[in-house]
């Protein structure tokens, strides 16, 4: 059997460990183990993680690292969500456990975390073609991503957790649950008006809801939920004290408390999806990680990622067939100066992404339109990108136009040292890109590059005399020349 895998998920309630392997495409889960440190009890309130929570939070690396070294476990994955993403000291907090625990941890957002659960949920049941909506209930944060097949068609990932909704309201004053409840109804423009086929519930929270319907109702089968059930058991539940909860129910005392906020998070939001029932597949974030681990694809993270940036153009009414011509030529002088920047396919795919949307600022302002599009890159859900990678993304996108890159600009100068070189690089051939259909026509066919005497030559391919391509790609040409390091000359063939 090939070498174990392990997973790590540090949420706001509690930190997961699986490890599993695979062999003639079995899985096998070898070991899972939970530990209830409850981060966000201090991250929600206080906007930092305390000493105790810290200790308590290395003392459970420190014991899943164990188990990863006696299961010989070689790769593995550890991410923090909303407790850890929005702790100011986070910077100390990953320093300071790869230190002592030596678990490298990142803090992902809300969109990576959903994108994660949504792949563990696919590969665990059959979707078809149903409008499918999923519902995460963290600790700090409820991810709702709402999906076609395997198309995701929006995604929201609001500030409303059960730790935070017991920091933020008081649990036993009467008014918590019609409070909270308001909370969630305030999100309603946020999701999607048309009602779901099929809603799937994520997270321990609404695992425990499954387990309790026998319990409470008497009904077996804890994978799928009315929600008149779901109403039935939370009326249930509050008329338990937290005592009744743990000896009555069973339930740990971690779970006890943050089970009726989970409640009404889950059941308001069927509500605003319109769903009557809700299935539970029993995977969460640990399984997604295990998934990405187990079945490497990096071109499914690219595929999802493209999916939702076409989402985002067609949102802005971006002129999709001038979107695609430009990417297909930026694409172009990538492939035929590759020896000439040195950029792998990552790097591609970021230029593909920014050369799709290069235009979308448009729909807030055509002037001054490249500033508008970096901000809706960065600022925008674009399923399957990091944080960073849509920042470096959003600036490239920004300089396909008037003013080169520059440290005088504060998002350029913002950017790392590697990724400097790396924008100058890409923006330059967008820039072109751009150029060569700066009239929307499409008449660029084809785009070949060769070295001569000491010059890049590009040979480009359309019928006419291509007066207009013409002029408009001389600006272009003393900023690709700076980037890539070689005077650059253009020849137009007439085909």
């Amino acid at each position: 059997m090939p070498p174990p895998v392990a997973a790590i998920d540090i949420g706001s309630n509690a930190v997961r460990l699986i490890v599993a392997a695979i062999q003639d495409g079995t899985r096998t889960v070898l070991r899972t183990e939970r530990e209830p440190v409850r981060l966000g009890a201090d991250v929600f309130t206080h906007g930092t993680l305390g000493p105790e929570a810290f200790d308590r939070l290395i003392k459970a690396l420190a014991g899943f690292k164990q188990t990863m070294q006696r299961l010989g476990v070689q790769r593995y994955r550890a991410v923090g969500t909303s407790a850890l993403r929005e702790a100011r000291n986070r910077a100390d907090i990953l320093e300071v456990l790869a230190q002592k625990t030596g678990i490298e941890v990142e803090a992902i957002d809300g969109e990576e975390e959903a994108r994660l659960i949504f792949m563990a949920v696919a590969s665990a049941m059959e979707l078809g073609e149903r409008r499918t909506a999923l519902i995460d209930i963290g600790g700090g944060s409820t991810e709702v991503a709402v999906a076609r097949g395997a198309e995701v068609v929006s995604l929201n990932s609001f500030k409303l957790g059960t730790v935070r909704a017991l920091g933020r309201l008081k649990l036993g004053d009467g008014n918590f649950v019609r409070r909270l409840r308001e909370l969630v109804l305030a999100q309603k423009s946020a999701l999607p008006e048309d009602p779901v086929e099929l809603c799937i519930g994520t997270g321990g929270n609404v695992e425990a809801y499954g387990d309790l319907r026998r319990r409470l109702l008497g009904r077996e089968g804890g994978h799928l939920i009315a929600r008149s059930e779901l109403s039935e058991m939370l009326g249930q539940l509050q008329k338990l004290t937290y005592e009744q909860r743990i000896e009555e129910l069973g339930l740990r005392p971690d779970r006890a408390d943050v089970i009726i906020p989970a409640g009404v998070l889950l059941e308001t939001l069927m509500e605003l999806l319109g769903a009557s029932e809700l299935v539970i597949p029993r995977v969460g974030l640990k399984d997604g990680l295990l998934e990405d681990l187990l079945t490497p694809n990096p071109r499914r993270r690219e595929e999802q990622a493209l999916r939702s940036a076409y989402q985002l153009g067609r949102h802005c009414t971006f002129d999709e067939v001038h979107a695609e011509k430009v990417m297909e030529l930026a694409l172009g002088l990538f492939d035929e100066t590759r020896r000439l920047h040195g950029l792998d396919d990552k790097a591609r795919f970021y230029l593909q992404v920014a050369a799709l949307l290069h235009d979308v600022g448009k729909f807030v302002n055509p002037s001054g339109h490249h500033k508008h599009s970096h901000y809706l890159i960065r600022n925008s859900r674009l399923l399957g990108l990091t944080p960073a990678q849509r920042n470096l993304i959003a600036c490239v996108a920004r300089y396909h136009r008037k003013a080169a890159p520059s440290s005088s600009h504060l998002p350029f100068r913002d950017l790392s040292p590697r990724e400097k070189p790396l924008v100058q690089k890409l923006s330059a051939l967008l820039r072109l890109a751009e150029a060569l259909d700066a009239e929307h026509r499409g008449q660029i066919r084809s785009v070949k590059a060769r070295k001569s005497k000491g010059a890049l030559v590009l040979k480009l391919e359309g019928p006419g005399d291509l007066l207009l391509e013409r002029w408009a790609v001389q600006p272009c040409l003393s900023v690709l020349h700076e980037a890539l390091g070689t005077p650059v000359q253009m020849v137009f063939l007439a085909s």
